[in-house]
C-alpha cells in the first residue's frame, strides 16, 4: 500500500467513525485518535500528523489526511465536548 492510498484509507476511516477522539483534558483538546491498537496523532496540524511516530503519509499525504479527514471530525469533537461540559457545570 502507498502512502496515497494509506492516507485515503484513514480518510475515509475517520469520516465513517472507525477512529475514536480521545479528549485531553489538560489542553482541553482532541490530540490523538484511536483505532486497533493504533495511535494516530491530530494535536498539532498537518505537520505532524502520523500513525505511531512513523512516517507512514509522507510530508505532502499528512496535510491532506489532517485538512480533509482529521480537522472536520475534530472540530466537531471538541464543539460537542465543550458543550457537554458546559451543561454539566
Amino acid at each position: 500500500m502507498n502512502k496515497r492510498q494509506r492516507a485515503m484509507c484513514v480518510i475515509k476511516q475517520l469520516k465513517a467513525g472507525e477512529w475514536k477522539l480521545r479528549w485531553n483534558p489538560i489542553s482541553q483538546k482532541v490530540l490523538t485518535a484511536h483505532r486497533n491498537g493504533a495511535e494516530l496523532w491530530c494535536g498539532n496540524g498537518g505537520f505532524f500528523t502520523d500513525i505511531d511516530g512513523n512516517n507512514v503519509f509522507g510530508y505532502l499525504w499528512r496535510h491532506i489526511v489532517y485538512w480533509v479527514g482529521i480537522r472536520p471530525v475534530k472540530k466537531e469533537f471538541e464543539k460537542q465536548h465543550r458543550q457537554a461540559i458546559k451543561e454539566e457545570g
